[in-house]
């Protein structure tokens, strides 16, 4: 009886160990290939608990139980309280918590408190809190907080702020340090033109 208890854990033991060593060369392989090859998905519990790598590119679906980080993103990507791309998204980012875009993007972000983008961002960003794009917007924010560096196309929020906008900016204060368009709110304020309630506008 002893020896067959024995067999079944030395049994055990071995394919414990082979499914291990699988799982670490198949890592390193998917590794190595996702360098030049975008994985079709992606899943992950926290970087760098994920699939591929934060290195690696998506070109697909991906999903983070937490957070999620990858180099580029293309398609649907999903996290449950952030998403995080450190080059190019293309498709659509949502989140309960924030989305965070590292290099010229064109998407649908949809964050829960905010989105934000370090370069230049064509699509929507529609948050509850804050949007902030550090280049220029083409296209629109939907926020409590809108700020970019410059807008081309429509700002909708409480506070509403870009160097230089082009389009319609509607809220209860907008600011724009030079702007081709339209204000609509109870504070408007060009400052290269001039400060009106209610409508503001300069061609």
């Amino acid at each position: 009886m002893k020896g067959r208890q024995n067999a079944m854990r030395l049994l055990v033991l071995l394919v414990v160990l082979q499914f291990g060593l699988t799982i670490c060369t198949y890592a390193s392989f998917s590794e190595e290939a996702s360098a030049s090859f975008p994985s079709p998905i992606g899943v992950g519990v926290i970087a760098p608990i994920q699939y591929p790598g934060a290195d690696a590119d998506v070109m697909g679906f991906r999903f983070s139980l937490a957070y999620g980080q990858n180099a580029n993103v293309s398609g649907l990507d999903l996290g449950v309280f952030g998403c995080r791309v450190d080059g190019c998204l293309f498709g659509l980012q949502t989140s309960a918590i924030m989305n965070h875009v590292g290099s010229a993007s064109g998407a649908l972000q949809i964050g829960g408190i905010g989105n934000n983008c370090l370069e230049d961002y064509y699509g929507v960003q529609v948050s509850g809190i804050a949007n902030m794009t550090e280049g220029c917007i083409f296209g629109g924010q939907v926020s409590s907080f809108n700020i970019a560096k410059d807008v081309s196309g429509l700002q909708i929020g409480a506070y509403n702020q870009a160097e230089n906008a082009s389009g319609i900016q509607i809220g209860v204060i907008n600011y724009a340090n030079d702007m081709r368009g339209i204000q609509i709110g109870v504070f408007n304020i060009i400052r290269q033109g001039i400060w009106m309630p209610v409508i503001n506008m300069k061609f």
